[in-house]
């Protein structure tokens, strides 16, 4: 089991694209990966990547699989909306 904690407040200052090397190992990893895994709770939109290397062992703060769709499907509205209006 992987737990993963925020100290003195620290979660304030998360941004996605932010990175945090958790473990290195310069013999490697006996094991392949943590069945379980306890994150912090991040702010909506954005969500945790675990990468398990051969020496170390990364968390990455990426954008929620949901907020990129929207964001995708808001753009396609808005081009298709403005190539409509210019079009009359």
């Amino acid at each position: 089991t992987l737990d993963v904690v925020f100290i003195d407040g620290f979660e304030t200052s998360i941004a996605v694209g932010d990175s945090f090397q958790i473990i290195t190992a310069t013999g490697g990893f006996g094991g392949t990966d943590f069945a379980t895994r306890n994150l912090p709770m991040l702010d909506p939109g954005m969500d945790w990547v675990t990468n398990l290397s051969a020496s170390a062992l990364t968390l990455t703060v990426v954008p929620e699989p949901s907020a990129v769709v929207l964001a995708g499907v808001s753009l396609v509205v808005l081009v298709a909306y403005g190539w409509r209006r210019r079009k009359r």
